[in-house]
C-alpha cells in the first residue's frame, strides 16, 4: 500500500542521522575547557554543557520555528544578545542625616555591580554569527495563554527585528520558565559555542 503513513524523512532529517551529526560537532567543543550550549529543538531542551558532560537542562516548554533550518544541526557562535532592558540590580542605601539639611532620613537609588540570577531578564533575543536567531520568552507559571506576553511593546519589537533583520535566516521563538529563561541569559555569553539541532 503505497501512499499510506508519513513520508520518509530526507536522509539528514532522519532521527539517527540527527544524531550522528550532533556528536560528530560535539566532539571538537566537548575537547575543550569551555562551557558551550546545544539546542536540541526536536527534544524541546537546551543543555548547558561542559566537557561533554551536561551541566544543566531546560526543557523547553513551548516552541515555534519562524524559518527552518537548513542543515538538522547547525554549530555557531552567539554574537549578540538583544533585550529590551539591560539586567540591573537596584539597592536603597540610607544617606547619612547629617550631611542634609533636613532631619528627615532619605534614601536613594545606585546600581551595585555584581547581579544576581534575580536580575537578568528573561526576554530577549539571540543572534549568532551565522545569522540565525532565537527569541527567548518566560512563561509564568500562573498564566496558561503565554500569547499575552506578545501584547508588550518591548517584546513585540524584539519579535519584530528578530524576523525583519534577516529575513532569510533561520529563526525561532523559545518559551522557558522564568529561571531558567534567566539562567540562559546568564550562561550564554558572546562567542560562547552552540548546537543547534532543528
Amino acid at each position: 500500500m503505497s501512499g499510506c503513513g508519513n513520508p520518509p524523512a530526507p536522509a539528514d532529517r532522519h532521527p539517527l542521522a540527527v544524531e550522528n551529526r550532533l556528536h560528530a560537532l560535539e566532539i571538537p567543543l566537548a575537547k575543550k575547557n569551555e562551557t558551550y550550549l546545544v539546542f536540541d529543538l526536536r527534544r524541546r531542551r537546551v543543555q548547558v554543557k561542559f566537557r561533554g558532560e551536561p551541566l544543566r537542562e531546560l526543557p523547553i516548554l513551548d516552541l515555534k520555528i519562524h524559518r527552518p533550518w537548513n542543515a538538522a544541526v547547525t554549530a555557531a557562535a552567539l554574537a549578540k544578545k538583544g533585550l529590551a532592558r539591560p539586567p540591573q540590580r537596584t539597592v536603597i542605601v540610607p544617606i547619612n542625616a547629617a550631611e542634609i539639611e533636613d532631619t528627615e532620613s532619605v534614601m536613594v537609588e545606585r546600581v551595585e555591580d555584581s547581579l544576581e540570577l534575580a536580575d537578568m531578564p528573561s526576554v530577549y533575543s539571540l543572534r549568532f554569527e551565522t545569522g540565525a536567531s532565537i527569541l527567548v520568552l518566560s512563561r509564568n507559571e500562573q498564566s496558561v495563554d503565554w500569547i499575552r506576553r506578545l501584547s508588550s511593546p518591548a517584546i513585540r519589537l524584539l519579535f519584530f527585528f528578530q524576523r525583519v533583520l534577516a529575513p532569510r535566516s533561520p529563526a525561532a521563538t523559545l518559551v522557558l520558565s522564568p529561571d531558567d529563561a534567566r539562567a540562559l541569559y546568564w550562561t550564554f555569553a558572546p562567542k560562547v559555542k552552540a548546537l543547534i539541532a532543528a
